[in-house]
């Protein structure tokens, strides 16, 4: 055993707070037909990839690759709206039973949310890009983050899976992405008041479906792992003492090709989107890049039945090698988490373990200071 958590990384697996996951909580006749899109889509899946198909996880021992396992991806996503400023990070309110009831909700009336939203305006909101203003741009995140970040690392848990000898990797990944997923909506109910948000609709059945095909097109996979590079550079979840979820997000990156130069073009997304350059240091895959953007900094109600985000700057500094991250540094204009710093673990360290840590603080809310490891999951303390 190499100390990497095993199995689909659900809350049972992780051992995580009981009262926080506790299965008494969710409604389970809510769900019946969630349950009914996820066994079509585990009949569509083929058994695996096909071995001729570049992978897009790669098995490094160090940096951000070296944290990646089921456990790590799920509670990078399920926890990532925690860096919204005001959001409560205790796993009790995240995870409570009201958040559970409101995604129930949701989810178990489709057409009626949608009815009260409106067809024409769900449609033209959350599904086809007719705009980019704040209030009518709920569709960025969707393709961004849950169609392409998601395909993404629902490929990465499949070779992932194949890697560590299990038998039916995309069933598996499947699985393990909608744990995720859920979670994250779950997450996000607790500070959206109402039952009928047709938020998660788009999200877990329009796109977090479509997502687990995205990467089995032909030529995608080639696309982002041979013209372009792309790259997931999460953070580090940890839990404090007093169960709060703390440095967790989920983060993707694509380095590109620029005319005329060695140096590289950056575009990081996930909660905010920032653009920059990526300049080469060595010959052995090693890259500083500085990108600045937006960042969201908290959540706006637009109706009762969506919401959206206000912006703020954002700036970082990455440093990664063959793709995945050593550290980073980024200072935004919200007041919680204000300034941030990761440092994932390195061969740069002469550690007897690799170890690696995080810094964040600089606002209203304090400081906070943690420790990881390559097991994916670390023990911080925040103010």
């Amino acid at each position: 055993m190499d100390g990497t958590p095993r199995g689909p990384a659900i809350c049972t697996a992780l051992r995580l707070s009981h009262s926080s996951c506790d299965a008494r909580h969710i409604p389970s006749s809510d769900y019946s037909s969630f349950v009914a899109l996820l066994s079509l889509l585990a009949l569509l899946l083929p058994a695996a990839a096909p071995d001729s198909v570049p992978r897009v996880w790669n098995a490094l021992p160090w940096g951000s690759e070296s944290q990646f396992n089921p456990a790590s991806m799920v509670l990078n996503e399920a926890w990532d709206i925690g860096q919204l400023e005001g959001h409560d990070r205790h796993l009790q309110r995240m995870w409570g039973a009201e958040s559970f009831r409101r995604l129930g909700g949701a989810l178990s009336h489709p057409a009626e949310s949608v009815r009260r939203q409106g067809l024409t305006e769900f449609v033209t909101t959350e599904i086809v890009p007719t705009s980019i203003s704040k209030d009518r741009a709920q569709w960025v995140p969707n393709y961004q983050a849950h169609l392409l970040g998601g395909g993404f690392n629902n490929a990465r848990l499949e070779d992932w899976y194949q890697a560590h000898g299990y038998e039916h990797p995309a069933l598996l990944a499947c699985a393990t992405t909608y744990a995720s997923a859920f979670l994250n909506e779950a997450s996000e109910r607790a500070e959206v008041p109402g039952d009928r948000s047709t938020d998660p609709l788009a999200d877990l059945l329009v796109f977090d479906a479509a997502s687990l095909f995205a990467f089995r097109i032909p030529g995608v996979r080639e696309f982002f792992t041979q013209t372009v590079q792309m790259m997931n550079w999460p953070l580090q979840p940890s839990l404090t003492p007093d169960g709060r979820a703390e440095n967790a997000g989920q983060y993707w990156a694509i380095r590109f090709p620029l005319p005329w130069t060695r140096t590289r073009g950056l575009y990081h997304f996930g909660l905010g989107n920032i653009l920059g350059i990526s300049q080469p240091l060595d010959d052995q895959g090693t890259f500083l890049s500085f990108a600045a953007g937006a960042h969201a900094r908290r959540n706006v109600d637009i109706d009762p039945q969506r919401q959206s985000v206000e912006l703020t700057p954002k700036a970082g500094f990455f440093l990664d090698r063959q793709g995945s991250l050593l550290a980073s540094a980024f200072w935004n204009g919200q007041a919680a988490d204000r300034f941030v710093l990761q440092v994932h673990p390195t061969p740069l360290t002469s550690w007897p373990v690799p170890w690696g840590f995080w810094l964040h603080g600089g606002g209203p809310s304090g400081w906070g200071v943690g420790l990881t490891s390559t097991i994916g999951l670390g023990l911080g303390w925040a103010g």
